[in-house]
């Protein structure tokens, strides 16, 4: 991916035909869909060890929203850029189960809840943006490639043996931690321009990262003593946002 994004910036100006510098900056918002591991609920546990390895990562649907910019170096093609923020929430419930299994091997009468609001991200990306003018249309495509931040999230447990006690419970607290790595971001988009030099813009980007982090301190929610965790993470999540910017 990397060869791929520097190819495509190698050739941008073979593409700028005629000059018609235009920057055009945007606000956008909307939702993060998450793919393959990243959202995946499977899990395996050890019957001899009773140790919990996930397959996925159980992110749900969230938000998404970048601040854009776009640069035409000619009628068809140019540089653009975007910071990009969210989050994915997390599948509790499924989560829970696994994480009751585990308990009851042992404590057969207890059962966990585990809370949380789920994953950040956020990011800087570059690259090469082609563009299709017709009239007050714009129909663009971008290739980009930069650095993002994943976060784990924070994990409330609460062990009880009913429902009532919860009401009762003290948190087991698991901290956030967080890593970073190369991300690439895939995108097609539409703007209509209006009022002036306002337009309406609507994206749909695909953003990949590979995320592998080791050693990360953190303390064990339960003894409260300190431990390393290691994260490697497949993240693919594929937003969709509406916006508004304007042209300069």
């Amino acid at each position: 991916m990397k060869k791929l994004a520097i190819i495509i910036i190698a050739l941008l100006p073979i593409f700028a035909f005629s000059q018609k510098n235009e920057l055009m900056l945007g606000l956008s918002i909307g939702m993060g869909m998450p793919l393959g591991d990243f959202a995946s609920n499977e899990y395996t546990i050890d019957e001899t060890t009773n140790e919990f390895t996930p397959e996925g990562q159980f992110a749900k649907n969230g938000l998404a929203f970048d601040f854009s910019a776009s640069y035409r170096l000619g009628y068809y093609a140019g540089f653009a850029g975007r910071i990009i923020g969210g989050t994915n929430k997390t599948e509790n419930g499924i989560y829970s189960d696994a994480m009751t299994e585990i308990l009851q091997v042992e404590n057969p009468e207890h059962s966990v809840l585990a809370s949380s609001k789920g994953w950040g991200n956020g990011g800087l990306m570059a690259g090469a943006y082609f563009v299709l003018p017709i009239n007050d249309l714009y129909i663009d495509a971008r290739f980009m490639a930069g650095y993002m931040v994943l976060f784990a999230p924070q994990i409330r447990y609460y062990i009880y043996e009913t429902e009532e006690d919860l009401n009762n419970t003290d948190a087991f607290v698991r901290q956030k931690y967080s890593a970073g790595g190369f991300a690439y971001d895939i995108g097609l988009g539409i703007k209509y321009k209006f009022g002036g030099n306002k337009f309406l813009q609507v994206n749909g980007d695909y953003i990949g990262s590979k995320i592998v982090k080791d050693n990360i301190k953190t303390l064990n929610p339960f003894t409260q003593k300190e431990e390393s965790i290691d994260m490697d993470i497949e993240y693919q999540n594929l937003t969709f946002t509406v916006g508004l910017g304007y042209m300069f």
